[in-house]
């Protein structure tokens, strides 16, 4: 019998028939059971999606396409879309040894992790396949750049068409602060270190950043010519851009390969990191992260998809802070994979 506290109160609740031990124990059992039937359940659930995973993927890389490249992000696996017999020795990899292959998952689409790309590199260096370093790298911040679209006045064609013809001039911008609360009209002015024509845009990037962001279709912009040298100034109006934002274009300066040697170096391909992770750290705390959109080899600049994500961790990501890019994804998400990059190569 159980205690007769309990007996009371299963009484008063209608369960006279769980006064008795025998019942109780009965019903413990059958609870067990189910326990361990449902969780059998879950255990083949996930087996088979693990098993269903892996077989994508060796059915993704043994297809035979010629644009595996665009899709898979062969670079960071340490191969590249000339080496045919690297790439057929993946697929047969792939193919014979299915169950080593990573469990390629994601949030919305399958897009793997850094995990699953060493995962893969490290198939590839035990079977004798020669890959590349590792495309992550880590320095200090140059400079934290802006960009903007100038157009010419109505009725004006004071900006001359040839690219970089602007480089090294004075850029003064006025106009409505819409960073602020109040709406205020601010003037800023920097030093244009790129300059871009094309489809009847300018697109302007400065160093240093103008320190806010402007309103578009109403901000007024004067480019004057360096100190000594010919030129008259050019007026222009603040055009629509996607990347206008404060701390979404930065160059960079040296690697910082004391500390690790066996980095590789910075890529003289444009758009080569397109689509990679781009982090700020200080010390061992993550300040900052994005997805890079454009990488420009010449200047070292990346443009961010967006202004950077701030995480709340205390730091200033400024000029000098420390960076570090490397690919997150064997399989890139088509939205991220849309860039100039993938564009040269058909891919998108």
């Amino acid at each position: 019998m159980l205690t007769k506290k309990r007996a009371e109160y299963d009484k008063s609740i209608e369960n006279q028939e769980q006064d008795e031990m025998s019942p109780r124990c009965e019903m413990f059992m059958y609870m067990m059971h189910m326990w361990v039937v449902y969780a059998l359940l879950d255990w083949v659930q996930v087996e088979e999606s693990t098993e269903a995973s892996k077989k994508a993927l060796k059915t993704f890389i043994a297809s035979d396409r010629a644009d595996l490249g665009s899709r898979m992000n062969l670079d960071a696996i340490g191969l590249s879309d000339s080496d045919e017999s690297a790439i057929t020795a993946l697929r047969e990899i792939s193919e014979k040894q299915e169950e080593y292959l990573p469990v390629v998952q994601g949030r919305v689409v399958a897009t793997g992790t850094k995990e699953d790309i060493y995962i893969i590199r490290d198939l590839l260096t035990s079977h004798g396949v020669e890959i590349k370093q590792f495309p992550q790298v880590t320095g200090k911040i140059k400079g934290m750049q802006q960009q903007i679209v100038l157009l010419n006045n109505t009725g004006q064609r004071d900006l001359t068409t040839q690219s970089d013809i602007y480089t090294k001039w004075q850029i003064s911008v006025e106009g409505i602060d819409i960073m602020s609360d109040e709406q205020r009209m601010v003037t800023a002015t920097s030093t244009i270190v790129s300059h871009t024509y094309s489809e009847g845009r300018h697109i302007i990037t400065c160093d240093p950043d103008l320190g806010t962001e402007f309103e578009m279709g109403t901000s007024k912009a004067t480019l004057s010519p360096p100190k000594g040298t010919s030129g008259d100034k050019a007026t222009a109006t603040v055009g629509f851009h996607i990347y206008p934002a404060l701390q979404q274009v930065m160059s960079v300066g040296d690697l910082m390969h004391d500390k690790y040697p066996k980095m590789p170096p910075l890529s003289e391909t444009d758009d080569f990191y397109s689509g990679y992770k781009f982090e700020i750290w200080e010390g061992d705390t993550l300040l900052a992260q994005q997805r890079v959109h454009e990488y420009v080899a010449k200047s070292h600049t990346f443009v961010l998809k967006g202004a950077l994500s701030l995480t709340g961790a205390k730091g200033k990501v400024e000029a000098g802070s420390q960076f570090v890019v490397f690919p997150d994804q064997l399989l890139p998400q088509l939205r991220d994979s849309i860039t100039p990059r993938d564009v040269k190569k058909g891919g998108a």
